[in-house]
């Protein structure tokens, strides 16, 4: 390959990492979307399993809850603590305001960091279906 092919796929590559976006940056996004109470964008940031669970969440919730604020929106103001990336698996160690730590698991899909609802529920990865 020539000098000039080889540094325009270095730049695009580079350009792709750069604008990937990083495991807590989707769960800050996710978190701003529960806050507005928008279900697609909240579901937009949860993994295709995942997704009718969170839409279905978070539209039930804004309809039924009477309360000054819905569960979800005081879940939404965690801090990251640490994150940890294992190809296309992440761990986002996040502390609760009250001080709890809370471990959000993602995948990455169509290169894209999704929020795995099965993991972070149980705590720990879930094995896929022939990794057993």
């Amino acid at each position: 390959m020539n000098r000039p092919a080889t540094l325009v796929l270095m730049l695009a590559a580079g350009l792709a990492t750069a604008c990937s976006n990083s495991p807590s940056k989707v769960l800050n996004e996710l978190e701003e979307a529960a806050v507005r109470g928008d279900p697609a964008a909240f579901g937009s940031h949860f993994s295709t399993q995942s997704r009718p669970f969170a839409e279905a969440l978070l539209s039930i919730q804004k309809e039924a809850w009477s309360g000054e604020k819905t569960p979800i929106e005081k879940f939404s103001r965690s801090r990251i603590a640490s994150e940890k990336i294992s190809g296309d698996t992440a761990l986002v160690l996040t502390i609760a305001p009250d001080g709890t730590e809370v471990p959000v698991f993602f995948v990455r899909e169509a290169g894209a960091w999704k929020l795995d609802a099965a993991s972070t529920a149980s705590g720990r990865p879930q094995s896929k279906a022939g990794d057993e």
